[in-house]
């Protein structure tokens, strides 16, 4: 495969193409293609020969999903080389994961379901509640700190229920913190159409599109 670019998830959803230094917030209902969105520009980064380190919260690390992308596409193993994939126990905290972070030193940065490690927390320890907001900000704070002085681009997604709320408990420091917020929603169950939501500017970019064995493809624009 030549043409590297056809992997790029903003390409394919006709939103341009991927920024280096840059953090992206993919967020949205359950099967929406968050990981799917992070899995193609992981591919895209390696094959271009750049390190990707893809970190999985605390669930399982969706290699099902890694190697139906690596069949589609027909891409060879030894290609693969540059990803690594790494799951996190319960007790890791947010200090282990910046660390392990700096010692890797990646062209990007996936961390695939991020708020996991909040959610154990807060599911342990709710009195502390109110600490899970200040602790997610520490987090994005050093992320942002950190591609400052690096080039690193960074995907963050994150599995919200289908009547989030703008006002809900993570949105400001999500929206302060990341470059572009991709928003992505199931429209229909029966036809599989998805719509994607882009903020640019003071405009809001739309794109329609299903979900095949390459990724993304748009239906339809506005």
């Amino acid at each position: 495969m030549q043409d590297f670019n056809m992997l790029d998830p903003f390409r394919q959803l006709h939103f341009g193409s991927i920024d280096s230094g840059k953090i992206c917030l993919v967020y949205g209902s359950k099967s929406s293609g968050k990981t799917l969105f992070a899995l193609l520009a992981s591919l895209l980064f390696s094959l271009k020969g750049q390190r990707v380190l893809f970190l999985s919260g605390t669930r399982q690390i969706p290699i099902f999903k890694f190697f139906q992308l690596v069949k589609a596409y027909r891409i060879k193993f030894e290609n693969l080389c540059n990803i690594f994939f790494i799951r996190f126990a319960s007790d890791t905290n947010e200090a282990q994961v910046l660390r392990f972070v700096k010692e890797m030193k990646p062209s990007l940065l996936v961390y695939d379901n991020f708020t996991d490690l909040y959610i154990n927390f807060l599911s342990k320890y709710p009195k502390l509640a109110i600490h899970y907001r200040r602790m997610l900000i520490n987090f994005l704070a050093e992320i942002r700190h950190l591609i400052f002085y690096e080039d690193i681009s960074v995907i963050l997604t994150l599995g919200v229920s289908e009547n989030y709320s703008k006002k809900s408990i993570g949105y400001n420091p999500f929206n302060y913190f990341s470059d572009y917020q991709l928003l992505l929603t199931r429209l229909s169950q029966k036809k599989h159409l998805y719509l994607a939501r882009l903020p640019v500017m003071e405009k809001e970019e739309r794109r329609f599109y299903v979900i095949n064995e390459k990724g993304f493809k748009v239906k339809r624009a506005e």
